[in-house]
């Protein structure tokens, strides 16, 4: 990842998979999208990365259209770098 090479990791859990993203994120410019079937999870980290001041949102299925449009929006044209998806 930091080469900037395409990469798929997969790790188990508590392996250290947050750090392999987060931190190229953060050094990097550009956008990011993580995609976890764990909407718990992406929130946990959505609201981490909040508390240390990094612009990240959560997109589930759970959320109004309206909303989910809003975010798309401000990560494609926005201040949001970090998008965190579900595959549902």
């Amino acid at each position: 990842v930091l080469k900037k090479i395409d990469t798929i990791a997969l790790l188990p859990t508590g392996g250290g998979k947050s750090v392999c993203y987060q931190v190229p994120a953060m050094i990097f410019s550009g956008k990011t999208i993580v995609i976890s079937p764990l909407i718990a999870l992406m929130q946990d980290q959505v609201d981490n990365l909040f508390s240390r001041g990094i612009i990240a949102k959560t997109l589930n299925p759970n959320l109004p259209y309206k909303e989910i449009n809003a975010f798309l929006d401000n990560f494609l044209f926005g201040g949001l770098r970090m998008l965190y998806i579900s595959p549902e």
